[in-house]
């Protein structure tokens, strides 16, 4: 299609609107559920946002003589070149997100499913026949079919090529030879948060996108393409411990590390594992998890400086080598310990202990592994804990690894409630339905602007209107990004930890 055309459909739509790239006409050549049906590749795709700019757009192509078709219909098998798909379909925002939820009564529910392999799940998701039919009976699936909800796509002007669907197509695509690997293609994969939430209102979650996100990520980094962020990534953890840019000697140095000393190194039944920001960003959630141990008079221990990390950062970077060899490693760690619990305060490090290791690493964890939460509320069953009073009035954030990932819900919860005149209400989406921090997926790493931005919607549009003090979560890192957010966005809402507000109404 000739640039003169291009640039006057520019002006009428705006630059980000006119879409060339290889990869977006990919993608928009996918039609019907799940992109179930190929016809051929557009010559540019337009996004139009009101009546006037599809008149103006369908008026430059009659004139032009070029074939329009409306990405709401059905593509012909044959077109007649040049030809452009003239995109106006609406998005699935939080909007439709919160409607379709309550029209079909789908509750926030904890869905466990079999181990499945990430091949074998993008697979399921591009051919399984019954998930098609199920996708036909939802409104938001006629035509050109609904690309799932994506708390990244709206930062990229809803373009499909940003959204789940979107990514899972260009995934098929590389591994079938049928895309090239470029820079556009790693920036699209690279910036999904990993948070799982795109099929799981419409009860897909055995679509596991994330798992195919993170195979291709392991794909491209087999092919020499490691965005240049997550380079050192590797060394940093096996020589330092921690996937941060600070030497071991600095966590040596922290305030906290003289009360950490205290602690025995072996010989306790419960290994507290704190986890690389909590050790260096956030020793506050480290010391009141130790302190609610000490309150309820349990024999534990930590490994100090000798902990090292988890590894799910490589994990998620597309390291699975070294994401191995550093699984194999820390497990012979946890063996030599002589523990029998290990307790996890990192929503990041259950995920990792609990799905990753054995699921995906073929490593086998030798302990029972307890998220803080499970275990604080084990504490306080067997009246180990006794409270004071806070008055406050607080929403509970689920984070994603705890939450989809390992269907840890109700645990938080019911420690929370547990604290004499806190109020806990729930977010309008909330559970498996909870919206994602933006600090997920590496996306901290690799784009932090845009897991801020991500953060302020959820700041804005789940938190403020429920008219409570604070957020409590369960994850230094939906803690980290929800913290710096609301500082940077001058927004009054107080950020706890979990172990932090329990603490604070745990008597000593």
């Amino acid at each position: 299609m000739k640039s003169e055309i291009i640039d006057e459909l520019k002006k009428i739509v705006g630059t980000s609107s006119v879409l060339t790239d290889i990869e977006d006409l990919h993608v928009y050549s996918f039609q019907g559920p799940l992109g179930a049906y190929q016809g051929p590749r557009p010559d540019a795709i337009v996004k139009a946002h009101s009546e006037e700019e599809i008149h103006k757009v369908i008026e430059i192509a009659e004139s032009e003589r070029i074939v329009v078709i409306h990405r709401d219909k059905t593509m012909p098998q044959m077109i007649k070149s040049p030809w452009i798909m003239l995109d106006f379909t609406s998005p699935k925002d939080t909007s439709s997100l919160r409607a379709s939820l309550q029209k079909e009564k789908k509750p926030a529910v904890s869905v466990h499913e079999p181990p499945m392999s990430s091949l074998s799940a993008l697979k399921m998701a591009l051919s399984n026949r019954m998930l098609h039919q199920k996708c036909k009976k939802c409104e938001l699936a006629s035509g050109a079919a609904c690309s799932g909800f994506c708390e990244v796509a709206p930062f990229f002007d809803w373009n499909e090529t940003w959204s789940a669907k979107g990514r899972t197509l260009l995934i098929k695509g590389f591994l079938d030879g049928n895309v090239k690997l470029t820079k556009k293609l790693v920036d699209v994969i690279f910036t999904c948060t990993m948070c799982a939430q795109c099929y799981s209102p419409c009860t897909l979650e055995q679509l596991k996108i994330d798992r195919c996100i993170a195979f291709a990520r392991h794909e491209i980094v087999r092919k020499g393409l490691l965005p240049e962020c997550f380079k050192g990534l590797a060394t940093r953890i096996s020589e330092q411990g921690s996937p941060l840019r600070m030497p071991l000697q600095k966590r040596a140095r922290t305030w906290w590390f003289s009360n950490l000393a205290e602690t025995p190194k072996k010989g306790g039944k419960v290994l507290y594992w704190i986890g690389c920001l909590t050790a260096y960003r956030f020793p506050n959630i480290g010391m009141s998890v130790i302190n609610l141990l000490k309150k309820g008079d349990v024999d534990f221990m930590t490994l100090n400086n000798d902990e090292g990390c988890c590894g799910l950062p490589l994990y998620q970077a597309g390291l699975w080598v070294e994401a191995k060899e550093n699984a194999i490693s820390t497990v012979e760690k946890l063996k030599a310990s002589g523990a029998e619990t290990l307790v996890v305060s990192c929503a990041g490090c259950y995920y990792a202990f609990k799905k990753v290791f054995p699921e995906v690493l073929g490593v086998e964890i030798p302990l029972k592994v307890l998220h803080t939460s499970q275990f604080i509320e084990r504490m306080i069953k067997n009246c180990d804990l006794n409270f004071t009073e806070l008055r406050t009035r607080v929403t509970y954030h689920d984070p994603c690894d705890l939450g989809r990932h390992c269907g840890v819900y109700e645990p938080p919860r019911n420690v929370i409630r547990r604290i004499p005149k806190v109020q806990l209400v729930d977010m309008n989406l909330n559970r498996s339905h909870e919206r994602c921090c933006g600090g997920g997926g590496g996306l901290w790493t690799f784009n932090p602007n845009l897991g801020r931005n991500i953060a302020y919607t959820l700041l804005l549009e789940e938190a403020l209107s429920l008219e409570v003090e604070a957020i409590v979560t369960a994850c230094p890192m939906c803690y980290m990004n929800l913290k710096y957010t609301s500082r940077l966005k001058k927004i009054n809402l107080q950020i706890y930890d979990l172990a932090e507000i329990v603490d604070k109404g745990c008597l000593a």
